[in-house]
């Protein structure tokens, strides 16, 4: 009996040892446990923290491009990115954005104004990278009734008069402005304008609202900013199709110029390659282009209107541009002009031009810096400008290739890696 007890004592002695191995070893275990969560609860918080910023770096690139008037920077038109960018509320990290211009997908051709986004998010010791392809709808829009990209002045016996769009839910917004340019008009005494600010009202010298985006107030004769229209004005493209414009060889008088192919020539686009002078009574609904450096001249009165298109009801091309001068002769010639009206030179009255009138309902644009600066409009005698904007005669869908305006996002793709 006494060998059996101690036999019984030897056996409690291990089972309390075993016992305690066992809690030692699920102690470690927990502790373990416990320092495995903190470690991924810390490397979760920043990959949350970095999954966040490569997606805010993307919303970030896409209200930039489209809102390039607010970026910081532009590159050939368009936000470019930026790196080391810190977003408020997030403190432990930092996002790199690249923008470029996205042409070609394999061999598939991608529309102009494709992007690719690239959005790399650090934070801490972990990185995220997107890729994003977007398409941005864009168009030049003309926003002005006056669009000069020189110092202007007007001559001391021109009227100039200047008003707004009064078309009923028309509003302008305040960043842009009814007159817009690169320089400083000089008004004569004989100018009024209404809706613009109170210190072109007020001042003889005023600095015109420069635009930052476009970088010019309107499209130029050639280079970067070339209007489309000039590119190659025989032919013109509408909604898809190329079309053949008239060549009107003639000084057109007491008339109204159409085009005897309607199919061929549905807008009634003309051009001509000469001098021309419209003489009495000529009207022309649709466009007149004068190239090669020729001057058109109104020696009557002379009606051009836009011609619109039936499915909108608004012009889809500008009612006339000339790659050099406007001149009026004679006593009381009018020009009136329903659309927008580019003129690279000059608006001149030449000696015998007194009373002459020129009225635009549009814009006009003048992009030119003639051999005398500042004398974009020109005349020794009397005469009268009246400029009103009129958004629905301007609103083209593409005037220029450059500088348009961001209407509207696309997103094409999105990968994450």
């Amino acid at each position: 009996m006494k060998f059996q007890y101690r036999y019984r004592r030897g056996i409690a002695l291990i089972l309390v040892v075993a016992v305690l191995g066992i809690a030692a070893i699920m102690s470690y275990a927990m502790l373990s446990s416990a320092s495995l969560q903190a470690q991924v609860g810390g490397t979760s918080k920043l990959l949350v923290s970095a999954d966040t910023l490569t997606e805010s770096g993307v919303n970030y690139a896409l209200y930039y491009l489209l809102h390039p008037q607010s970026a910081p920077t532009l590159s050939n038109g368009h936000y470019a990115g930026q790196t080391g960018i810190s977003l408020t509320g997030d403190s432990t990290g930092t996002v790199d954005v690249t923008v470029s211009e996205y042409d070609k997908d394999g061999t598939t051709a991608l529309p102009k104004n494709t992007y690719l986004i690239k959005s790399v998010g650090k934070s801490g010791s972990v990185t995220r990278t997107v890729y994003v392809k977007v398409y941005v709808a864009s168009k030049y829009r003309v926003v002005s009734a006056l669009d000069v990209n020189n110092d202007m002045t007007t001559p001391l016996l021109v009227t100039m008069n200047i008003a707004d769009d009064t078309t009923t839910g028309f509003v302008r917004k305040a960043t842009d402005p009814l007159v817009r340019g690169d320089g400083q008009l000089n008004f004569g005494l004989l100018n009024s304008l209404t809706g613009v600010v109170a210190s072109l009202l007020t001042n003889a010298t005023s600095t015109m609202a420069v635009p930052k985006y476009p970088a010019q107030a309107s499209p130029t004769l050639t280079g970067a900013n070339e209007i489309n229209v000039m590119k190659a004005y025989t032919t013109y493209k509408w909604k898809g199709v190329t079309y053949t414009a008239d060549n009107l060889t003639w000084n057109p008088s007491n008339e109204t110029i159409a085009t005897s192919n309607a199919s061929g020539n549905p807008l009634n686009v003309w051009y001509t390659t000469s001098s021309r002078t419209f003489s009495n009574t000529v009207n022309l609904v649709g466009t007149l282009i004068v190239v090669g450096g020729k001057t058109i001249t109104i020696a009557g009165t002379t009606t051009i209107t836009a011609k619109p298109d039936p499915s909108t009801g608004e012009p889809a091309m500008p009612a006339l541009v000339v790659d050099n001068n406007v001149v009026f002769s004679g006593l009381n010639r009018t020009l009136n002009v329903n659309g927008l009206m580019w003129v690279a030179n000059q608006i001149s009255g030449n000696a015998l031009a007194t009373n002459w009138k020129l009225n635009v309902n549009g814009s006009l644009m003048l992009p030119g810096a003639p051999a005398t600066a500042g004398t974009q409009i020109t005349s020794l005698l009397n005469g009268t400008i009246n400029l009103k904007y009129v958004q629905a005669n301007v609103d083209l869908p593409d005037l220029s290739d450059k500088d348009q305006i961001p209407q509207t996002l696309k997103l094409l793709s999105w990968s994450n890696q």
